[in-house]
């Protein structure tokens, strides 16, 4: 069957014809003559809008149209790389449900702009790997579909210890690096995570054990400080959600810190600069048992629906033999109504070990 639609809302129709909102619906038979119509029309007015927003070519496009593949069903074909009959001809040797159980009709995945011959997606398809690990696997250094094919997740030792997890540097989609002492959950993790398939995806330190673990820091990412001195900057604590138990897996994450010197080195772990990154600046700070706080300086700029601020601080820790270290931040944000509409808002730190340098900081930060 097919359906026809003739306008009848105007001035002066008899709108108590209509059966479809302003329009009249007709039910006809799909003859091979309408049918044939049917293709010709939407060849002449569809094929621009076929190469212009889906980027199939003309060749291709008209054979699914043929196939009786219309824009509104081709839209979900952004996976695909269609330039010609053969590439079409390779997509319709299988079934719209094959390739959405596949996992190659993945619309997400598709926005990240990967295109695949037909031919090669059927290759995936029947390794098990559909377009979103596709990108995955492109994005960690596997270019081909051979070497997709092939890849297999990286080793994870099986001794206890610091195991810190890369994404590749490519890796576009939210993944970001993670650390655990767990063995098994490392494993676990990158089993099927494909951005983690390259050759330095594990750091693995083995018998070191963490003395204080900030599990996440937003946008920074977590820190965690460890028993031979190290401090992992940006990284997660692993966890994984079981939803069948509606909890987290995870290796067991202390605070063993006093909170004056978990403030000091949560200080030093997310900071933008590097100033205090020396060692010989930051470890007697872990020996912190009272903290002070002090606002030097501050200023704020208001715009419309716009708003800057700057305050320097100067942090004064007293450690356990008595004697006091002091760290001075400078803290910055800036946010509001952007001219579409949207909320945005910043905000990041600088350390200084010194006042002079904190107080240059301050004097050369201008307000946006």
């Amino acid at each position: 069957m097919v359906w026809s639609l003739t306008y009848h809302g105007a001035d002066g129709d008899d709108w108590s014809l209509n059966n479809l909102g302003p329009y009249v619906a007709w039910r006809q038979p799909l003859t091979p003559r309408r049918a044939e119509v049917i293709r010709a029309l939407r060849e002449e007015y569809e094929l621009a809008t076929w190469q212009s927003e889906l980027r199939i070519g003309p060749a291709a496009a008209r054979r699914l149209l043929d196939a009786g593949w219309d824009y509104s069903r081709a839209r979900i074909l952004r996976c695909f790389a269609l330039s010609d009959e053969t590439d079409a001809a390779a997509f319709l040797a299988r079934s719209r449900e094959d390739w959405d159980s596949a996992g190659w009709l993945d619309m997400n995945s598709a926005l990240y702009g990967h295109r695949v011959l037909p031919a090669d997606a059927a290759r995936l398809a029947d390794a098990g790997i559909g377009h979103a690990a596709m990108c995955d696997l492109r994005e960690a250094g596997h270019t081909t579909v051979e070497q997709q094919i092939a890849a297999t997740p990286p080793d994870v030792p099986d001794t206890p210890g610091r195991i810190i997890l890369r994404p590749h540097r490519n890796a576009s989609r939210m993944t970001g690096i993670k650390v655990t002492t767990d063995p098994e959950l490392a494993r676990q993790w990158v089993s099927t995570r494909r951005t983690y398939w390259w050759p330095g995806a594990v750091e693995h330190s083995p018998g070191v054990r963490p003395v204080h673990v900030v599990r996440t820091g937003g946008l920074r990412g977590g820190w965690s400080l460890w028993d031979d001195g190290a401090l992992v900057r940006g990284a997660d604590w692993l966890e994984i959600y079981q939803p069948e138990r509606r909890e987290s897996l995870s290796a067991p994450a202390p605070a063993g810190l006093p909170d004056a010197a978990a403030h000091a080195i949560g200080l030093v772990a997310t900071c933008s600069n590097t100033a205090c990154r020396d060692r010989a600046i930051w470890h007697p700070l872990r020996d912190a048992v009272t903290h002070a706080e002090t606002i030097v300086e501050q200023d704020q700029s208001d715009r419309v629906s716009w708003t800057s601020t700057k305050a320097l601080y100067r942090h004064d820790y007293t450690l356990i033999d008595g004697s006091v270290r002091s760290l001075w931040q400078l803290h910055s944000s800036e946010g509001g109504m952007s001219s579409g509409g949207d909320g945005e808002f910043d905000e990041r730190h600088e350390l200084w070990p010194a006042e002079a340098l904190a107080r240059a900081a301050y004097a050369q930060h201008s307000l946006g």
